[in-house]
């Protein structure tokens, strides 16, 4: 009954939430966020779960519908889509990592 998105921008986030019987949009700020990646549903319908993308980081958040949000994780790179679990106890998300090595491998043909 409900569609939820967000503009990614570097000035204000916000999600808008369209009714789809009435094709009323409703804009939920989130003051103080920006850039604004990821955003899915939470399981009961009344809140989400949004990513923002920084050089620092990326951070994972639960907002309420009133544009309320808590952090929930911190990650070094990219922290990508949450996506809860049909009960709501469980939360899987994917978080990028990497390392950098380099290896001298000798003796190969020419």
């Amino acid at each position: 009954s409900q569609i939820a998105y967000a503009e990614y921008s570097w000035r204000s986030a916000s999600i808008h939430i369209r009714e789809l019987t009435t094709n009323v949009t409703r804009d939920v700020p989130l003051k103080g966020l920006t850039e604004l990646s990821t955003l899915s549903w939470s399981a009961d319908g009344k809140g989400f779960f949004a990513t923002t993308f920084a050089v620092t980081g990326s951070t994972l958040y639960h907002v309420t519908a009133e544009g309320i949000y808590s952090v929930l994780y911190k990650g070094a790179k990219e922290v990508e889509g949450a996506r809860p679990s049909p009960d709501g106890r469980y939360l899987a998300f994917g978080d990028v990592q990497s390392a950098s090595n380099v290896w001298v491998v000798e003796g190969f043909p020419q």
